[in-house]
């Protein structure tokens, strides 16, 4: 994903024309939702959260207003970034830290 995403943000005219960009955002869409929230999926879950974030900036005149999808996607998008980032495991309960559970993946999502 870390090409696709160097794209979206280096060639925003290409994403915003691309068929291939659109049919990317319709994929992300669709599975981040499915995916099971564990461990394993963190990665995943975190590049196709910040994938979707970036197409949907350049692809929003693609996106019909009767495709329910987005809101799946925005809701799983949410939650994870919502479980990614804790203020009960810093030391100042005003700071957010990547929660323990984010912490052992959370270089590959950098």
């Amino acid at each position: 994903y870390n090409i696709y995403m160097n794209i979206t943000v280096l060639e925003l005219k290409m994403v915003e024309e691309s068929v291939l960009f659109k049919k990317l955002l319709e994929f992300v869409f669709e599975n981040l939702p499915e995916l099971k929230n564990c461990a394993e999926n963190l990665v995943l879950q975190g590049n196709l959260s910040i994938m979707g974030l970036l197409l949907m900036k350049q692809q929003t005149h693609r996106i019909k207003k009767n495709d329910f999808s987005i809101c799946r996607y925005i809701q799983s998008t949410i939650r994870f970034l919502w479980d990614a980032w804790t203020n009960e495991e810093s030391m100042d309960p005003s700071t957010l830290v990547v929660s323990m559970s984010y912490k052992e993946h959370w270089n590959e999502l950098m």
